[in-house]
């Protein structure tokens, strides 16, 4: 059984953490073509880390063995008022567990780690997308205690062009 242990992630993490972000999307590319990004990807998912990584309102935790880390969830804190009565909200907008190290529980240790990060913030409910090509992911979340609650659809503009 493989020992790996939760942190807090550092700016020292950036350059494995965007990586690890690239094979994330990669793996989404290949469920479903529309996942694409512009030429300023690199900036900015560096920015959106640096971003989370120093700010009170977000969480990202990486997992290591031996040293090297071997994943990383990224949630963020969110207010739900006017409109909904829940107020504070958590979001989960990322997971990911290096291929070679998944199933052994460290995708479920960073949820962990981030479920109780959230619960000392009065959190009522998390919520995160899950794409609907990624039959794993829906498998991994509702193994997870979360359950379908809107679904997101999407239509593309067609341009037509008249004579």
């Amino acid at each position: 059984m493989v020992v790996w242990t939760l942190r807090n992630a550092r700016r020292s993490d950036l350059p494995v953490l965007q990586s690890f972000w690239h094979q994330m999307m990669d793996l989404h590319r290949e469920l479903d073509a529309r996942f694409r990004f512009d030429a300023d990807v690199d900036r900015d998912v560096k920015r959106h880390l640096l971003e989370a990584i120093g700010s009170r309102h977000a969480l990202v935790l990486v997992a290591e063995v031996e040293g090297q880390v071997v994943g990383y969830t990224l949630g963020w804190l969110h207010e739900r008022r006017p409109i909904y009565p829940a107020g504070r909200y958590g979001f989960i907008s990322d997971l990911f567990v290096m291929p070679i190290w998944r199933r052994q529980g460290i995708g479920r240790g960073l949820v962990a780690g981030m479920l109780e990060w959230f619960a000392k913030r009065d959190v009522t409910d998390i919520e995160l997308f899950v794409a609907e090509a990624n039959a794993g992911a829906q498998a991994f979340w509702q193994a997870m205690g979360f359950e379908p609650f809107l679904r997101l659809m999407r239509r593309p503009i067609r341009r037509e062009t008249t004579p």
